[in-house]
């Protein structure tokens, strides 16, 4: 079998699982076309992705339950829910956007933090830099994570030579991956998971996308 093959399987396989959750993707993004065009033709697969992560997180949850005995065995499956999550959540960003910057969204305030949260996420995971860094009142001093050599702390300035990338996560309960990210507005950290931000896309969505087409 093709590694395609393979994949489309998976997909097939995590539509099978969530059938409800599909049919809710769909009429959104259907009912998303007074936004423009793009929400609808472009986005669309963004739900299907959407539901192959839960499926793997669904998947993961349960062999937290079961054993850490695994723990240490190498698989690429978390690489691939890492990056699946990272695509998601900036082809999601931008149809969040639009949506936002409409009239209807100007008016949104649920839609307005949503969209907030995910630019907590995305500026850093796309641009190496932390959100509103420009409302930074003096520099943060920050220290790089994981392994490698101690550099100790590094000065943290808009426009600064110094790349920020959000600490990765993973929930136990959801078997979720997340970003433990910068909050300039609150002045501290936010914990924001993958899959607290789809549950919210889909929360706002539904009663935005109903009020439209009436």
């Amino acid at each position: 079998m093709s590694s395609g093959s393979f994949l489309e399987n998976a997909v097939s396989a995590a539509l099978q699982r969530y059938p409800t959750l599909h049919q809710r993707w769909n009429l959104i993004y259907h009912r998303m076309t007074p936004f423009g065009n793009y929400g609808y033709i472009h986005n669309q697969t963004d739900g299907r992705i959407d539901i192959l992560l839960r499926a793997m997180e669904d998947d993961q949850a349960a062999q937290f339950a079961i054993s850490e005995s695994n723990q240490n065995e190498f698989s690429f499956l978390p690489d691939l829910q890492m990056t699946l999550s990272r695509y998601w959540l900036l082809s999601s960003y931008e149809l969040l956007r639009l949506a936002k910057n409409s009239e209807l969204g100007k008016a949104n305030a649920k839609l307005q933090e949503l969209h907030r949260r995910f630019e907590l996420v995305r500026i850093p995971i796309g641009k190496f830099a932390i959100a509103k860094d420009d409302r930074l009142k003096q520099p943060l001093f920050l220290e790089r994570y994981g392994d490698g050599p101690d550099f100790g702390p590094e000065k943290y300035e808009k426009r600064s030579n110094f790349d920020y990338y959000p600490v990765t996560l993973s929930s136990r309960e959801t078997g979720s991956v997340g970003w433990w990210v910068i909050d300039v507005q609150n002045k501290g950290m936010a914990e924001i998971m993958r899959r607290e931000l789809s549950d919210e896309f889909l929360d706002v969505f539904d009663p935005v996308v109903n009020k439209i087409i009436k």
